[in-house]
């Protein structure tokens, strides 16, 4: 018997819900390339030519004739029978002498037949259509349904259709056979459930073989039509699946029937979508082919399914995207993956794949295709890298390329508490605004890094230096205040995270050295009457506009080198000043100098001889002064330069000056670099001239103010000014930065639109000498207030009579509860798509009220409209002609919308939608009314979303009332699910630990702790009593303070965001590591309030995107966390809240839902 279309969809009624949670077993399957390839089976070339898909009547009728006829064997008997073919077709893969059965995954030495551990599984009860073995009953044999099944759980499976069970349910538990299978007592684990007994009962097969029992379900559906055998003419009965409960019954008479049912269909369509054919199945259909001669087009061609079944009969062959943002963290023996959500309408879900080598070839570790975007890996080996990629699988198997690679180590659950030992060595060194760091470096083969900290008074407190851990044994640190003391530590830290005791402390003070050539050799004196014991000394002089510390100089004077003798110089030298250093004495027998260091030179300056001599100063410690050091400055003295020493070129040039007799010094004269024979000399004078100094410019930001609100979308115009005393104004060269948005501009003026967060705004401007100056605001962007199901399309006047310039309107109603700020949304219209007309709204609409937007004029040519928001629209607003029109209402600023997105809320008019229009169901559907006269509008008449002509327009008034306030409900957040994860280290970004079940006033943490690791609070709400009908108009999630740990972090830490998840985040609503960094369906939904003080409450509303979050079949999740992830204080900064585990009904965490059901809620096309 054939069936129409019609037929089919009046069997079909599916019920789709939710996927069940992923399986977790290894497959032969592997990708091609990196995904080391596989051979699958295919069938014989030409099998499928006669295939038409067009439709489903089609491909059904030509499948069947396909694969219609098939070879019969007997159910037993002396020649090969159905014990032989199963035998060969359920062979154990590592055993030849074994199979494994379908539902027990038992391994058994093969029976002939007989009585044994196994027995014949008919898939689809021989109960249901064909239960009498007489002459060539067909289905009673046909392979492709029947199964190697252990007796028991054959017996107890008997006839009970296929659905979905529950916790409730029985557990039939599977062995661990070929990598896979294994019960694990939690539902659904990979185990087999069930409930009831005949048509009212349930069998539920474990995942791994979802899909393997639904083809061959789907397989007797196409394959049995009715009517008799081409060849041997026997009847054969026409099999259907269903999901009537009733006409599987009555299929179960005793007697072969014409027609048998089974079901449930809608469950079968979804299993073979959720276990898609591998390369046991594929095998398998070879092996029944090879006897019967025909084969099952499902496992060959799993995308027919759709087509014949569904009537969706397109042929897809493009690919989803590759899945982004895969992360890894391990787990004792496991590992635990995320990654962010493809956004394709047709994915089905995702495959993992795993290899133990960098590069593959990976084998796919789920069965079941993966339903959400996170899987966990168990049976893993403690200490063994392992290699993770993840790929996207449509509804018409097209698998895309593997997403980039992660690895991970499993550590065997017992964490390492030995921190590195402290370093060594750590020594700083001064320059211009920084200071540079070294130290000896750690040998742990676990050492992640270095984290430095600074202070700038002896014994602290320290704060952090670095973000992420340092790499090297070295670091050096910027931004500095030039003449300020700076005091340091540094630790190590191992993979663990355990930190080391602080090294010893070093020090340094930055100070301007303007760069080469600043710090001068300005006069020597180097042989003085009588004795050089005491009495030589070399003046310095400054040539640079700042502050220099001496503490990274070195002097040096010799004959063969400049290592002869090394003097360590200490001190700072003012721009203009002179430094000397000797003596360590001062007389008159070495021009009384005024020592700035006394130090005896040792060994002494050395007069020029015949060789000649000189002197040298290096930019950087002694310690750090070799012979092949270039210096700074020199000045080489005496006939010749015999000895070959180098001056500040690098090349050993001739002397500058001749030798000073006894008593006299060498002096330079000029800064290019000339000296002379000084016959008096004059220790602390120079005559060379004072430098030109140079001051930093001064930025000053007028607007917006410091601390400034904005609603996200609106455009901030940011205004400043800059000056500088050498260069004048420099306002038009100010550069414009956001702390999380980057780069905004350059001028004295600069306009943006800032994503929703609290930026740190900088202006920052050079001048000619290099010196900069800033100033910085803080500015919070919030989202949009109202969204989605607020807002309605009420009344639309678009075509007035005479002329549509200046007269058209759209009227718009806020069904909900808050005022609504219409700055986030935009009106769209057009012939196309409603991207033709596009207007941004502004405003606001208070509940129950209308806003009235267009003209800009109101006269009795449009029925004198009070115009809320007056604009012309442009292009006008279309009268639909012959291909229909329409009007949307966007819930984003007309800057973000684009010609696919999809709008809150939108009317198509006219006598068709040619245009393909799409609404606010995504989805172009049908016009919702016909075309007004001029003159006329067309008016809503409902909240539901019908719309009727109304020949006398009402602007500013609609026919029904003010909004519903609707049910509000306050759920309690589920005890010992709710609680804080920590991150693994505090660059990470990873969750590292965590901890559920608390009692305590700090039962929910965010926040950072000691180690500038982030808090994140974790709740979750049983939302499954809000009716799947009802729109949900306004949540308030509220947290009761118990107590705060060091500083609030709402004064430090920037906005506390609240994500919401539909669902549990990771696909889990019990606390894990991964629940820190998992994917949200709706992030930054909302901003918690501070509470004032312990015991009161913190409230977050969420927002449109929270709103359609909220899970009504089940649990919504919410995390809750600060902007910045630590203030870099090295201190424990957290606010602490109660959690439902805590004995105080009264502190437990809330969330208050509003909804609206009936006339109130949305409409569903």
């Amino acid at each position: 018997m054939m069936r129409s279309v019609a037929e089919l969809c009046a069997d079909l009624r599916v019920r789709w819900i939710e996927p069940r949670a992923p399986k977790r077993w290894a497959v032969a399957s592997t990708l091609f390339l990196a995904l080391a390839g596989s051979a699958l089976a295919q069938p014989p070339a030409g099998y499928y030519d006669t295939a038409d898909a067009t439709d489903a009547a089609s491909l059904r009728q030509t499948l069947h004739d396909i694969i219609k006829d098939h070879t019969w064997h007997p159910y037993t008997g002396t020649t090969t029978d159905t014990w032989d073919i199963l035998n060969a077709a359920d062979e154990d893969p590592n055993d030849s002498g074994r199979i494994l059965d379908l539902y027990k995954n038992a391994s058994y030495v093969k029976i002939a037949g007989g009585t044994g551990a196994y027995n014949r599984e008919h898939s689809w009860p021989k109960s249901y259509g064909f239960p009498d073995l007489v002459d060539f009953n067909y289905p009673y044999t046909d392979c492709h349904h029947l199964f190697a099944a252990d007796v028991t759980y054959n017996a107890e499976r008997a006839n009970k259709p296929f659905r979905w069970c529950d916790a409730g349910c029985t557990e039939w538990p599977t062995d661990f056979n070929d990598g896979r299978g294994g019960g694990s007592g939690v539902y659904p684990g990979n185990s087999n459930w069930t409930t009831g007994d005949f048509t009212q009962g349930t069998w539920e097969p474990w995942d791994g073989r979802k899909g393997d029992v639904a083809r061959a379900l789907l397989y007797m559906d196409v394959r049995y039509e009715g009517g008799f055998h081409g060849i041997t003419g026997f009847p054969e009965p026409d099999l259907i699946l269903t999901d009537s409960e009733a006409l599987i019954d009555a299929s179960n008479t005793g007697s072969n029937e014409s027609v048998g049912y089974m079901g449930l269909l809608s469950v079968l369509l979804q299993w073979h979508q959720l276990d898609p054919p591998d390369a046991g199945e594929r095998h398998r259909n070879d092996v029944v082919y090879g006897f019967q001669g025909n084969r099952n087009p499902f496992v060959d061609h799993p995308e027919w399914v759709r087509c014949v079944f569904e009537d969706v009969c397109t042929t897809d062959t493009t690919p989803p995207a590759a899945p982004t943002g895969l992360l890894a963290s391990a787990t004792n023996g496991g590992a635990e993956l995320s990654w962010l959500v493809n956004g394709e309408p047709d994915l089905a879900g995702y495959d993992v794949y795993r290899s133990t080598t960098s590069g593959g070839p990976y084998d796919r570790v789920n069965g079941a295709l993966v339903g959400t975007n996170a899987y966990t890996d168990s049976g893993l080996v403690n200490g063994t890298t392992y290699y993770y990629v993840v790929t996207a699988v449509d509804t018409s198997s097209n698998e895309s390329v593997a997403s980039s690679q992660v690895a991970v180590t499993p550590d065997g659950g017992l964490p390492d508490t030995t921190p590195p030992a402290a370093p060594t060595g750590l020594a700083a060194t001064a320059g211009d605004g920084q200071i540079g760091l070294s130290w000896n470096a750690n040998g742990e083969s676990d050492l992640a890094g270095y984290d430095l900290y600074r202070a700038t008074a002896a014994g602290g407190p320290y704060a952090r230096v670095n973000g992420a851990l340092i790499g090297a044994s070295g670091y050096t640190d910027t931004g500095l205040t030039n003449g300020t003391t700076y005091y340091y530590v540094v630790t190590a830290v191992d993979t663990s995270s355990n930190e080391s005791a602080d090294s010893a402390v070093a020090s340094a003070t930055p100070a301007a050295t303007g760069g080469v050539g600043q710090v001068l050799l300005s006069e020597v004196f180097y042989d003085p009457a009588g004795t050089d014991d005491g009495l030589e000394w070399a003046e310095l002089f400054n040539a640079g506009s700042g502050v220099v510390d001496l503490s990274g100089y070195c002097l040096a004077n010799g004959g063969t080198s400049w290592t002869t003798s090394l003097v360590q110089l200490a001190g700072t030298v003012a721009p203009g000043a002179t430094f000397v250093v000797g003596g360590p004495s001062s007389t008159s027998a070495n021009a009384s100098p005024s020592l700035d260091q006394a130090i005896d030179f040792n060994p002494d300056f050395q007069n020029s001889g015949t060789t000649g001599d000189g002197v040298a100063l290096f930019d950087r410690p002694c310690a750090q002064v070799s012979g092949a050091t270039v210096p700074v400055d020199a000045v080489i003295y005496g006939p010749n330069n015999g000895s070959g020493l180098i001056d500040e070129t690098g090349t050993a040039n001739g002397p500058e000056v001749g030798d000073a007799p006894s008593g006299s010094s060498i002096e330079r004269i000029d800064l290019a670099g000339s000296w002379q024979i000084q016959g008096a000399p004059t220790p602390n004078g120079s005559p060379l001239p004072p430098p030109v100094l140079n001051t930093a410019p001064v930025v000053t930001i007028s607007s917006p103010a410091d601390g400034a609100t904005f609603t996200a979308g609106a455009v901030i115009t940011f205004i400043g000014s800059a000056s500088d005393a050498e260069d004048g104004d420099l306002s038009t060269s100010v550069v414009w930065a956001s702390s999380l948005d980057g780069a905004l501009g350059v001028g004295s003026s600069v306009a943006a639109a800032l994503s929703t967060g609290t930026h740190l705004v900088t202006a920052s401007v050079t001048d000619g000498g290099g010196l900069g100056g800033s100033d910085a605001i803080t500015v919070v962007v919030e989202p949009v207030v109202g969204g989605g199901g607020d807002l309605i399309l009420s009344e639309v006047f678009y075509d007035p009579a005479g002329t549509d310039d200046g007269l058209e309107w759209v009227e718009i109603y806020n069904r909900g509860t808050t005022t609504v700020d219409l700055s986030g949304y935009s009106l769209g219209a057009g012939g196309l798509d409603y991207t033709t007309t596009l207007l941004q709204l502004s405003g606001s609409l208070a509940p129950g009220a209308t806003f009235v937007v267009g003209g800009p004029t109101s006269s009795a040519a449009n029925h004198n409209p009070s115009l809320d928001q007056a604009a012309d629209f442009n292009p006008d607003l279309q009268n639909s002609g012959t291909t229909g029109d329409g009007v949307a209402l966007f819930d984003l600023p007309a800057s973000q919308v684009t010609p696919s997105t999809v709008p809150v809320d939108a009317v198509v008019y006219g006598p068709d939608n040619g245009s393909g229009l799409i609404d606010e169901t995504g989805f172009a559907n049908g016009p919702e009314v016909g075309d007004a006269p001029s003159g006329s509008s067309i008016e809503r008449t409902d909240l539901a979303g019908s719309w009727q002509i109304q020949a006398q327009p009402t602007p500013n008034t609609t026919p029904f009332g003010g909004p519903s306030q609707g049910t509000q409900v306050t759920f309690v957040s589920i005890a010992g699910e709710d609680g804080w994860v920590r991150e693994q280290s505090e660059t990470s970004g990873t969750g590292g630990t965590y901890d559920d079940g608390n009692t305590g006033t700090a039962g929910l943490r965010v926040g950072d702790d000691s180690k500038d690791r982030q808090y994140k609070a974790v709740l979750s709400f049983d939302t499954s009593a809000i009716p799947d009908t009802a729109v949900v108009t306004a949540v308030t999630l509220r947290l009761r303070r118990g107590t705060v740990n060091g500083t609030s972090p709402f004064s430090t830490h920037g906005t506390c965001w609240v994500d919401v998840h539909n669902d549990g985040l990771g696909g889990n609503i019990a606390l894990t590591t991964g629940d820190f960094q998992a994917f949200a369906t709706a992030p930054r939904s909302a901003a918690l309030s501070e509470a004032a003080a312990n015991g009161d409450w913190s409230e977050a509303s969420l927002d449109a995107a929270g709103l359609a979050a909220v899970n009504k079949g089940g649990t919504t999740q919410l995390r809750v966390y600060f902007d910045l992830d630590d203030n870099d204080d090295r201190g424990v900064d957290y606010v602490g809240y109660y959690a439902a585990d805590n004995a105080d009904p009264a502190n437990h965490p809330q969330l208050v839902v509003t909804y609206g059901t009936g006339a109130f809620a949305r409409r569903a096309k």
